[in-house]
């Protein structure tokens, strides 16, 4: 999508306030991205903090039985279009799973009851606001339930509507985390075998690369780590699920929801990409583990693992 064509679409969708507001961010992004390319290196508040241990590197090749533990699967669907993708994904988990699902109308609620219902996958559909996209409701249905699972998976309807890649992106990152029994299984076969291992994510798809940077979001991730009583660990270039979508070990990532953290904290939606608290939200889970004494593991997309 061009330049115009999305002006012309964020003017239809958000007026002129709400178009300026994003267009300041689209100028934002696009000054980093020039001084870090004439610069090979981002700006003085972006250097390197000490480094996180390495990443494990999984290629997940599970047996498609059920490993032990509880898990939770949180779906973000704003975009309810995209829920047969996402109900693939979850019948390809291979264990038992409580489904707990956000959006934000009840005429969305309403439909997204029938579709599960449907497919025959119970799931308790809840309306939060629009705001912080996925994270905010994430955090939010999840705060009181989290104590009762091992293992958490956040999946949502990620769509990047200012981008000619968006669909093929969620499909990268719900193949990875479970386009089959066997990449699901073993992945959580994994997080059960290995307990150092806090966080396992997708590595970064190809197309978004130049997204992989701190861009202005580096301050309010250490803001979350310091709301946490957690030291400045942050790294250059940052580490984080790319697109957040993760599984996680509750114990890893448990402070998080603890902090008193609403909607209403976080800006109305007005198609901001970027310096938002939903963005430093995602750019925190690895160093939250990390100061909680876990590692992280980036999983293989198994097309590129098996040479499709």
């Amino acid at each position: 999508m061009s330049f115009f064509e999305r002006a012309a679409a964020s003017l239809q969708k958000n007026g002129l306030g709400g178009s300026l507001r994003y267009f300041g961010n689209e100028l934002r992004m696009q000054a980093f991205r020039l001084r870090y390319r004439r610069t090979g290196r981002p700006s003085p508040a972006e250097q390197a903090a000490a480094p996180l241990p390495p990443p494990q590197h999984i290629t997940p090749d599970g047996n498609g039985e059920a490993p032990p533990g509880r898990l939770a699967v949180q779906l973000h669907l704003f975009y309810p279009d995209t829920l047969p993708d996402l109900l693939a994904a979850l019948r390809a988990i291979p264990m038992p799973f409580d489904c707990f699902v956000s959006t934000d109308t009840p005429e969305k609620q309403a439909q997204l009851n029938a579709a599960f219902a449907d497919a025959g996958i119970p799931a308790t559909v809840e309306i939060f606001p629009n705001r912080g996209r996925d994270v905010a409701p994430l955090l939010a249905q999840m705060r009181e339930r989290i104590d009762g699972y091992d293992y958490l998976l956040h999946l949502h309807s990620k769509r990047t509507v200012a981008s000619d890649f968006g669909g093929s992106w969620r499909e990268n990152l719900l193949r990875t985390l479970a386009g089959s029994p066997a990449q699901s299984g073993g992945a959580l076969a994994r997080l059960a075998a290995d307990e150092t291992l806090g966080l396992l994510f997708p590595a970064p798809f190809d197309d978004v690369g130049e997204y992989v940077t701190w861009t202005f979001n580096r301050e309010a991730t250490i803001t979350l780590l310091r709301r946490m009583g957690l030291r400045d660990n942050t790294t250059d270039p940052p580490v984080f699920p790319v697109g957040n979508m993760f599984y996680a070990r509750v114990d890893a990532v448990r402070p998080l929801f603890d902090l008193p953290l609403t909607p209403e904290d976080f800006p109305r939606e007005h198609g901001q990409r970027d310096a938002t608290l939903a963005h430093a939200v995602e750019r925190v889970w690895v160093y939250l583990a990390a100061a909680r004494g876990y590692t992280y593991g980036l999983l293989a997309d198994p097309q590129q693992a098996h040479g499709a």
